[in-house]
């Protein structure tokens, strides 16, 4: 079993070349930077709970559940969770993906959001553009390059530098909103624009029928993807057959450590790709670049299948307290797995939580061993 350590280590090493060694990557379930501490280069941090009140003098990215960023980050942010509250400074630009934000701070370049609720606050300012995608956008604070915002109801208050493109259901331009540019914006109704509302540009409207929500229907049966179940059924009982204890101890990380796991996978997801751009920019790292690329391919594939494993030993334990067979656990979380990546909007993400959840076991198991 040496072999599948080497390998998996191999492969694991090529998906952080390029990055900085000195690059500080963190899981823990809840993790804080205090005020007086400070990283020196980027921050890679994972967990439920995050609170930066500190100084990040690179990049920072993190994957978690709670997301409080108090401190300066000189770098840009990148972001995935659930809640984020951001009162601090970011130098560079912030993408964020979360089901809600709220911006209270400064961002010297753009920000880019998508969630269900966006909130910027009266304090709160945006150096660069801002591109908003969400079901409630509310904008109360101050953008100097522009707004484009997407979502079903949007409510501008604060000013805004620039032109803003919105495209909407319900548009709301309040009494102390600013507009020092363009107000274009398509919607089904015409937007209600205050009288006390500032807009020093034309303001055209497009008028589009709001489009029926369609019935959400189970994705139709694929021979493709029902033999792709049946491929990844093979190679995890291959990979049960030559490897049990390693695919055990990759299933435990993800039973007892499931937000560790999903937030590295998260990262580790992230930072791959940015990792083979980075090589290729270099002809000697182009070699270093496919490898990384074809590996990756590689975990993708896998990954599934260690979330599967850990989803059909946990549903077989509901109803059967004794000794669970590995084999049938698999088969049952594989097929489980097929069932709700079928199912509509949502499918899509199933799937790639469930690859990045494997991918995070995978790291965890092997950082456990090492510190062990």
């Amino acid at each position: 079993m040496k072999n599948f350590k080497i390998f998996f280590t191999i492969l694991i090493g090529f998906v952080f070349v390029g990055i900085s060694e000195a690059t500080v990557f963190q899981a823990q379930e809840n993790y804080g930077l205090s005020k007086d501490q400070k990283i020196d280069d980027d921050l890679i941090v994972a967990g439920n709970t995050l609170k930066i009140d500190g100084t990040v003098s690179g990049n920072l990215i993190t994957a978690c559940r709670y997301l409080t960023q108090n401190g300066t980050v000189s770098g840009s942010l990148f972001n995935g969770s659930q809640y984020v509250d951001i009162f601090g400074r970011i130098e560079g630009s912030v993408t964020n993906f979360s089901q809600h934000l709220t911006l209270s701070g400064q961002v010297k370049r753009n920000l880019i959001a998508f969630g269900q609720s966006i909130n910027l606050a009266s304090v709160s300012t945006v150096q660069g553009e801002a591109t908003l995608m969400g079901a409630e956008i509310s904008v109360d604070g101050v953008i100097l390059k522009g707004l484009k915002a997407n979502g079903d109801r949007i409510v501008i208050s604060g000013m805004i530098k620039g032109d803003v493109n919105l495209n909407g259901k319900s548009i709301t331009i309040l009494p102390t909103a600013e507009i020092l540019g363009n107000l274009i914006y398509k919607s089904p109704k015409e937007a209600k624009i205050s009288d006390g509302a500032k807009i020093a540009g034309q303001t055209k409207w497009t008028e589009f029928q709001a489009q029926k929500p369609k019935r959400p229907t189970f994705k139709k049966f694929s021979w493709v993807s029902f033999l792709f179940l049946l491929a990844s059924m093979a190679t995890g009982l291959v990979m049960l057959l030559l490897f049990k204890t390693q695919v055990q101890n990759v299933k435990l990380a993800i039973q007892k450590s499931f937000w560790k796991s999903l937030g590295s996978g998260f990262i580790l997801a992230i930072v791959s790709p940015i990792g083979a751009v980075i090589l290729m920019v270099t002809l000697i790292g182009i070699p270093l670049a496919v490898i990384t690329g074809f590996l990756y391919l590689i975990l993708f594939y896998i990954a599934k299948i260690f979330t599967g494993l850990a989803l059909g030993e946990a549903v077989i334990s509901i109803f059967k307290k004794d000794h669970i067979p590995t084999g049938w656990s698999l088969m049952a979380g594989l097929v489980l797995l097929y069932i709700l990546v079928g199912l509509p909007y949502v499918g899509w993400l199933i799937y790639t939580l469930a690859f990045m959840i494997g991918l995070g076991g995978i790291v965890l198991s092997f950082r456990q061993r090492k510190i062990e």
